[in-house]
């Protein structure tokens, strides 16, 4: 699925950010992001795929790619879609591994590191929880809940894994698990299960 498979400079790490009408979070989640990811000298770059945003998310991604050496943005094509975001981004990252992380600050810098030393550690795909924390269910939609557990745990038996959140696309990934997939197709959040089952088919050694 990647294409950059040599690179002149290839970071540790890539931060995946797909942008659709972001101009409101963008700025405070890539200054977070950078801030945590630098303190700790991870060598990282962070991919934004602006998706056919009509707000100022295009402008924001250019001053920073300007001033900040490791941010890039590309343009995906003009279809609005969170799968055709991503599936952008798959075929242009340069990282060993790659997180896919939402632009407007759902996932806490700290817990994009822990999953970056999961990887390092040799796992192949390591899966973010949203409902560990009260913080996180409080305010959630009962019916969406009851159907995102039931819907998530069917999956898991049928497959037999143990993961317990599939669809939620805060996932890091190792390249070589991501190199040999077959086209992607969803182009909504439905490709971040189909990421999952591709990889976990493959054999992949996977941790939540």
């Amino acid at each position: 699925m990647t294409k950059n498979k040599t690179n002149p400079h290839q970071p540790n790490l890539s931060i995946l950010i797909p942008c659709h009408n972001e101009e409101s979070t963008l700025k405070t989640s890539l200054d977070n992001i950078s801030k945590q990811l630098t303190s700790l000298e991870i060598d990282f770059e962070i991919l934004c795929i602006n998706n056919a945003s009509t707000d100022d998310t295009e402008q924001i991604l250019k001053t920073y790619e300007q001033t900040h050496f490791f941010v890039k943005y590309l343009n995906s094509e003009n279809k609005i879609g969170y799968g055709v975001a991503i599936r952008h981004g798959l075929q242009h990252y340069k990282g060993k591994f790659v997180i896919i992380v939402m632009a407007d600050g759902s996932e806490e810098p700290k817990d994009i590191v822990k999953i970056y030393q999961q990887l390092e550690k040799g796992y192949d795909c390591v899966s973010g929880q949203r409902f560990l924390r009260k913080e996180n269910i409080k305010g959630y939609p009962k019916l969406k809940l009851f159907l995102n557990r039931l819907g998530n745990q069917l999956i898991s038996k049928i497959i037999k894994s143990d993961a317990t959140d599939l669809t939620y696309g805060f996932k890091g990934y190792k390249r070589e698990k991501l190199q040999d997939l077959r086209p992607l197709v969803s182009e909504g959040f439905n490709v971040n299960l189909e990421i999952f089952l591709n990889v976990y088919f493959s054999g992949a050694l996977i941790s939540e």
